[in-house]
């Protein structure tokens, strides 16, 4: 990174080893813990999913290991969200169409975060994706009746099921079975984090008034994919929100007026952190997290 001679870097506390300064800079960009009268869920989607929680007024964090793979990373054909790149995907049930929205090209190279996210509920909807993350052969999907233009999409590569989204010229662009489990954990361990913090405070979604989702891929996504898939709580909508990059915007803040940085800092200390390794009942959460269906709150 380039920088002026004489620049300053202004660096926040960690609240915890595993929970770092950009979760202070989400809970002052939100400005979560001023609303007293409310609860507040807010879930910052990256390589670590951190989830705060406001009880109207005290806040409690953890964070859990989502993984980088809704990023692209860990996933065969996986990419950033730069020009190439696959990031929404429509499959119609009756005939097998597939429609591929591609970030500023007409060739694609793989795909991203948010085109995955669209994949896979789109492979749920097409009935070749099990609920427990099983993808069925191109032979279970013709006994099943499904079209056979999607069950051709359907083939074995290196001993392992996949589902083709295109071919540019000697390349495919797939989902793997490996790149799906790799997803399931990532999606299972967002899940299990935040039920387990809420049962940590005594406290259930029914009880949270907001939701907000923030991060650069929880910002871009098509919700009803997301809900499809049981990323996030399938709660009304009123009380389902997303935020581009509260992180970015709350160290904007601080280098506008770094006044505000003791007020972080200190309450960095008041904030009550939850470490999910040492629960018991996250190891269960996660098991029971990972099946793609809707989260009934």
């Amino acid at each position: 990174m380039k920088l002026f001679s004489n620049a300053s870097i202004l660096v926040l506390s960690n609240i915890q080893a595993h929970v770092g300064g950009d979760a202070l800079a989400v809970i002052g960009a939100l400005a979560l813990g001023k609303e007293k009268k409310k609860r507040q869920l807010a879930i910052d989607l990256g390589t670590n999913a951190e989830i705060i929680l406001n009880d109207q007024g005290k806040l409690s964090v953890c964070s859990t290991a989502a993984g980088p793979a809704f990023e692209g990373k860990g996933v065969d054909c996986g990419m950033t969200a730069k020009a190439g790149a696959i990031n929404g995907v429509r499959i119609a049930v009756q005939n097998g169409n597939m429609i591929l929205e591609v970030l500023e090209s007409d060739h694609p190279k793989g795909i991203c975060g948010t085109g995955l996210v669209d994949l896979l509920a789109q492979l749920r909807k097409s009935k070749v994706l099990r609920e427990d993350g099983y993808l069925i052969s191109k032979e279970e999907a013709l006994a099943e009746g499904i079209s056979e233009q999607i069950a051709k999409q359907l083939v074995i590569k290196n001993q392992e099921n996949i589902f083709i989204l295109t071919r540019q010229g000697q390349k495919e662009i797939y989902l793997s079975q490996s790149d799906i489990r790799n997803l399931q954990l990532a999606k299972g361990a967002i899940q299990a984090g935040v039920r387990t913090l809420l049962q940590t405070c005594n406290l259930s979604l029914t009880q949270v008034d907001e939701i907000v989702i923030t991060g650069v891929l929880g910002s871009c996504m098509k919700v009803s994919n997301a809900l499809e898939i049981g990323l996030f709580p399938d709660v009304e909508k009123e009380k389902l929100h997303f935020v581009k990059n509260a992180a970015g915007t709350g160290a904007a803040q601080l280098l506008l007026n770094t006044e505000i940085a003791k007020e972080w800092e200190q309450k960095a200390k008041e904030i009550h952190h939850v470490e999910l390794a040492k629960i018991d009942s996250f190891q269960k959460a996660l098991f029971t997290s990972m099946t793609f269906q809707k989260w009934e709150v």
